[in-house]
C-alpha cells in the first residue's frame, strides 16, 4: 500500500546514496550482515579491493531500474504491484505489522526511543501525515499499510 516515506524520499538522490552506502558496508567481505542486496551484486568478491567493490556498487544497474523497494514502497509503485499480482485462493497469506512510533500530545507520531536510527526520518514523515489512520508506523510503512493490500479481501486474526 506504500509509504509516505518512500513517496517523499525514495526518489531523491540522497536516499539512493544512503542505500548505496548501506549496501557497500553490509556487503563487504568482513560483514556478517545480509541486507538482501546480493541479487544486485552487493557482495565483495574474494580478490576484490574495497575501492573496486565500491566503484562496482556505484555503477550497479539497481540505480537505473524501478525494480527495487524505493519504487515498490511508493503509493504508485505498490498500487502497480497490487494490480499486477493476483492472490491465490488456495494460499493463506499472513502479515505481521509492527509499531515503532507513538502519539504525541499534538496527535502526530514520533519514533519510539529505541527506533533504528536510519528509520527516524521516515517514521517522522509518516507520523505527521494528514490522514491520522496512517500515522502509527514501524519506521518504514504505516502499520495499517502492512496488514493487507488495498482493495483485497482480508480477515483479522488477533488470537495467535
Amino acid at each position: 500500500n506504500g509509504t509516505q516515506g518512500s513517496d517523499k524520499l525514495g526518489v531523491r538522490q540522497f536516499a539512493r546514496d544512503i542505500i548505496n552506502t548501506i549496501g557497500k558496508v553490509g556487503g563487504n567481505k568482513f560483514s556478517t550482515v545480509d541486507l538482501g542486496f546480493v541479487q544486485w551484486g552487493f557482495h565483495q568478491r574474494a580478490n576484490e579491493s574495497y575501492i573496486e567493490y565500491s566503484k562496482r556498487i556505484k555503477n550497479s544497474p539497481l540505480w537505473d531500474t524501478k525494480d527495487n523497494a524505493l519504487t515498490d514502497l511508493t503509493a504508485e509503485g505498490s498500487e502497480q504491484l497490487n494490480q499486477n499480482t493476483s492472490l491465490n485462493p488456495n494460499i493463506v497469506y499472513t502479515s505481521y505489522a509492527g509499531e515503532a512510533s507513538h502519539a504525541t500530545l499534538s496527535g502526530k507520531h514520533v519514533p519510539n526511543i529505541r527506533q533504528y536510527p536510519l528509520m527516524d526520518l521516515t517514521s517522522r514523515i509518516i507520523g505527521k501525515d494528514k490522514n491520522h489512520q496512517l500515522r502509527l508506523n514501524d519506521g518504514i510503512v504505516p502499520t495499517i499499510s502492512a496488514l493487507y493490500p488495498n482493495g483485497q479481501a482480508y480477515k483479522n486474526v488477533t488470537d495467535i
